[in-house]
C-alpha cells in the first residue's frame, strides 16, 4: 500500500485542530485566526473533485474544538467556552445558524455526536470541573434540551471522544482505553466490550486519545499516545438489562437512594432520585 500527496493547499487556511467528514462535505474545527471563522468551521464542497474542496461556509460563533453532523445539523464542541453548539446547516451549507446550546456547569465539551435517529446527543467533556463522563441528552423538544444519563465505567479517568455507529458508542477514554457501550436505549447505556491499551489508571492525559470504528472492513482502530496503533474487531455483544422502581406502597411515589441486591449475579445498585 502506497500514498503520496496530491496537492497542498493554505490559502484557506493554515492551522486547524481537527477535521470531520459528512457526506460531500469537509469541516475544518478550530482554524488559525487568520482563516476568518473566530476559530470557528470552515465547510468545503468535495462533490466536484476532492482535492480541490470549495469552500462553501462558515460557522463563526466561537473556538470549536471538534465537530460532527447529523443530516443538516451540526454539533459544534465549544470546548473553551463551556458548551455545546447546535447549528443548522441548510442545504447547501452556506448560511448556517445557530439553533441553540447546550451548556452545565464546570462544562468543558470536548465532542458531540448525535444518534442515529437525531434524539438523543452524546458528549464528552476533556477539561473543566465537570466530572468525565459520557452524558446523554435528549433533544426531543430543542429548546429544553434534558440530560438523560450520565455515565463512566471508571470513575476518575478522563473521557476523550466518542463515536456512534449503529447502536454503540465507541469511545476513547485515555487510561481506560477503549469502551463500546450499547445505546439501543440512550438513557441507559450498558458497556459491552472494552481493552485497555494503557497499563495505569488515573485522571491525567495519557494512553487512548482516539478511536475510530467505520471501516469498511469493522475493524476498529485506536490510537495510543504510548502504547502505539491497536486494532480490534468486535463480535457485536448486546447487553441484559433490568429496569424498575422501588416505590413507596401507600403513596406510590419512587423511594431514592434504595438499594437493591441482585443475589444470583452479585450487583448491588442503588436506585436514582
Amino acid at each position: 500500500l502506497k500514498a503520496a500527496l496530491l496537492r497542498a493547499d493554505t490559502s484557506a487556511f493554515r492551522t486547524a485542530h481537527t477535521i470531520s467528514v459528512e457526506g460531500n462535505y469537509l469541516y475544518i474545527n478550530g482554524t488559525n485566526p487568520e482563516a476568518g471563522t473566530n476559530q470557528g468551521t470552515l465547510i468545503f464542497d468535495l462533490s466536484v473533485d476532492p482535492t480541490r474542496p470549495k469552500l462553501v461556509g462558515k460557522w463563526t460563533g466561537r473556538y470549536v474544538h471538534d465537530c460532527s453532523v447529523r443530516n443538516d445539523t451540526l454539533y459544534a464542541a465549544a470546548i473553551n467556552d463551556g458548551q455545546l453548539d447546535i447549528v443548522y446547516l441548510g442545504k447547501d451549507r452556506k448560511n448556517p445558524v445557530q439553533v441553540t446550546d447546550i451548556k452545565y456547569p464546570g462544562a468543558g465539551t470536548h465532542n458531540a455526536e448525535a444518534t442515529i435517529d437525531g434524539r438523543y446527543i452524546l458528549t464528552s467533556d476533556e477539561v473543566g470541573s465537570t466530572p468525565k463522563t459520557l452524558k446523554v441528552w435528549d433533544r426531543t423538544d430543542i429548546q429544553n434540551i434534558r440530560k438523560t444519563a450520565d455515565w463512566t465505567p471508571v470513575p476518575g479517568e478522563i473521557i476523550h471522544n466518542v463515536h456512534i455507529k449503529g447502536n454503540h458508542a465507541f469511545i476513547a477514554w485515555y487510561t481506560a482505553g477503549t469502551r463500546v457501550v450499547d445505546i439501543s436505549n440512550p438513557a441507559n447505556p450498558v458497556q459491552v466490550g472494552y481493552f485497555d491499551t494503557y497499563p495505569e489508571a488515573g485522571e491525567f492525559f495519557a494512553g487512548n486519545w482516539g478511536t475510530y470504528p467505520y471501516l469498511p472492513s469493522g475493524k476498529i482502530l485506536s490510537s495510543d499516545m504510548q502504547t502505539g496503533l491497536h486494532v480490534f474487531t468486535f463480535d457485536g455483544a448486546t447487553p441484559g438489562r433490568i429496569s424498575g422502581r422501588v416505590i413507596d406502597a401507600v403513596t406510590n411515589k419512587p423511594i431514592p437512594f434504595a438499594r437493591v441486591d441482585l443475589t444470583d449475579l452479585k450487583i448491588r445498585v442503588v436506585t436514582d432520585t
